[in-house]
């Protein structure tokens, strides 16, 4: 039911970890690793991060490198040519494949910034592209998004052949899922709140999700994402840029956690001591709490 090696609860307390340490339930501890070979660069790095080890890279590790750059504006510019590059002929890899997994939504190098990069940079502009402003913003068909809240009650839709979308039964859209805007279109519905009749159709894993403008805030590009909003989702190949500028962020279990988003390569681009500080720095797991002795006594 998860690892204690990722990032805590939000909330308060370690509940999964006192669970385990209080021996008061039976624990069976998964080993047998599914997402990547056991040969693996990206476990051995893991691995390393639990000891409080630096990553590494080298020449056996064909699914783990690191970039060294301290530039931040740099670093910018490599993790787009590192997208370029992955998704370019020589690797089986498409742009849906690859998640840029930052620390921190602010900074150069933060998501913010980043999705603006990437989005210019492999789904710019185009007269013949359609696109729909929130604030600064800009949504065009072919933008990867992510769902920021749960909403139960979102209809589902399926596209028809006639180009129209045909209402089905199931409902429901939830935080962290991921999409790609396939319409932008008007409505003939009259809906004051609608601002113009103004329409977002995005396509998710097995429905589409339509969205009025006004409900625009529910959803974000997602070219690069914060490892919080990974966690718990994976990706075939995760660029992640590591800085001092973003040295509140810089733990442990957060560095554990981004690199075990990717089956199948993981791409650290950033300073040599903020990688050494990030293995080393495990301080956001020491947490106090009383509920392992509690139930230790019941």
């Amino acid at each position: 039911i998860g690892d204690i090696e990722q990032l805590p609860s939000v909330g308060a307390g370690k509940l999964l970890n006192d669970i385990i340490s209080s021996n008061v339930v039976p624990v069976v501890k998964l080993n047998v690793i599914k997402r990547q070979m056991e040969t693996s660069g990206i476990v051995f790095n893991a691995n390393r991060i639990i000891n409080g080890e630096t990553m590494t890279s080298n020449g056996n590790q064909k699914d783990f490198y690191i970039i060294e750059e301290n530039n931040e504006r740099k670093i910018v510019s490599k993790i787009i040519k590192s997208i370029e590059r992955l998704s370019g002929k020589n690797y089986p890899f498409s742009l849906d494949d690859i998640q840029v997994i930052c620390p921190q939504k602010l900074t150069f190098i933060g998501t913010h910034e980043l999705n603006n990069h990437i989005q210019l940079m492999f789904n710019p502009p185009d007269s013949d592209k359609r696109e729909i402003s929130k604030g600064k913003i800009k949504f065009r068909i072919g933008d990867r998004v992510i769902h920021l809240n749960n909403n139960y009650d979102a209809r589902h839709y399926k596209s028809s052949e006639n180009g129209n979308y045909v209402l089905l039964e199931s409902t429901g859209v939830f935080n962290g899922e991921i999409g790609k805007i396939i319409d932008i279109f008007k409505s003939n519905d009259n809906d004051e709140e609608d601002n113009g009749g103004a329409r977002i159709a995005v396509q998710y894993d097995g429905f589409i999700i339509i969205y009025k403008k006004y409900e625009l805030k529910n959803i974000d590009l997602a070219y690069a994402l914060t490892v919080h909003k990974m966690q718990g989702s994976q990706c075939k190949v995760a660029i992640i840029p590591i800085h001092m500028r973003n040295k509140i962020m810089l733990y442990r279990n957060l560095a554990y956690t981004a690199i075990t988003r990717a089956s199948d390569m993981v791409c650290v681009i950033g300073q040599s001591m903020s990688i050494s500080y990030m293995a080393k720095n495990n301080i956001i797991k020491e947490r106090n709490s009383m509920l392992s002795h509690l139930l230790e006594t019941m």
